[in-house]
């Protein structure tokens, strides 16, 4: 996925498009606006999922509505359980555009293309990249130049193997943000797999210009050094993965690439 899409709140008419990041918990209480309530409701269901899925659903009993269970899908994303929330992400899309009626404001067609992206991200974290796609169509149906919408689409893409539709995302994606670190990491894996590797190395290389410690693409050209025999490059690459991306999936991929290099090499 691009970026923490699970941190995007819901738009106007439903609640203000503000950010929910660093509200105390402790004000989601029936004392507090709706939307302090679904701030601090979203920020609990990174911090603490099983505690956010238990506010959430005794709010949605209490007339919470569609900002208490949209709460509830993020919190069911963060403790892995990615088809239900798929499937309640998709539920609050669809209530979002009964609330928004037939001619939606920006805001609340921004908020909607939102939600959709989140239940492509869930599909696809749940191992159904053609829901996942066909959400994220939906998503950019009405954000057809979100980089970051274009980028998830792109990951979608690579999953179902048709990396040329993928790059066609990505290179619009940067058409419109032509510094989106993932898009150029992602487009190097993208152009590698189409067997363009000058291509693939040079995109690794300008997202790493951008973000040097980036982990996919310092994933990327340690592969794709080792596919152009530059062993030292590639060692270069993934110990630096193994040594300061440490947890990282990355970081597990390059460890599994230095175990299978020629003895006194790695």
């Amino acid at each position: 996925m691009a970026k923490g899409r699970q941190a995007v709140c819901l738009g106007a008419g439903l609640l203000a498009a503000i950010c929910p990041f660093a509200l105390p918990a402790a004000l989601a209480d029936e004392h507090h606006s709706p939307e302090m309530r679904y701030l601090a409701c979203v920020a609990l269901a990174e911090s603490a999922p099983e505690a956010a899925l238990e506010r959430a659903r005794e709010w949605s009993g209490r007339g919470g509505g569609t900002a208490a269970r949209h709460c509830l899908a993020l919190a069911l994303v963060s403790l892995g359980r990615s088809e239900e929330a798929g499937r309640e992400l998709e539920n609050v899309a669809e209530a979002m555009r009964r609330e928004a009626g037939p001619q939606p404001d920006q805001n609340e067609t921004m908020a909607l293309a939102n939600v959709l992206a989140q239940a492509g991200n869930a599909w696809l974290l749940a191992g159904q990249a053609k829901r996942a796609r066909r959400a994220l169509n939906q998503a950019l149906a009405l954000a057809p130049e979100d980089p970051d919408m274009l980028v998830d689409r792109a990951v979608v893409s690579a999953a179902l193997g048709d990396f040329g539709t993928a790059l066609a995302d990505l290179d619009l994606a940067l058409a419109n943000e032509s510094d989106h670190v993932d898009a150029h990491a992602y487009r190097a894996s993208a152009l590698r797999r189409l067997e363009r590797p000058e291509d693939a190395l040079a995109a690794a290389q300008r997202a790493l210009d951008i973000l040097p410690g980036h982990p996919g693409a310092r994933l990327e050209r340690g592969v794709l050094r080792h596919q152009a025999g530059d062993a030292a490059g590639a060692l270069e690459d993934w110990r630096f993965l193994v040594d300061q991306a440490a947890g990282t999936k990355e970081a597990e991929a390059a460890a599994k690439y230095l175990k299978a290099m020629p003895s006194g090499k790695n």
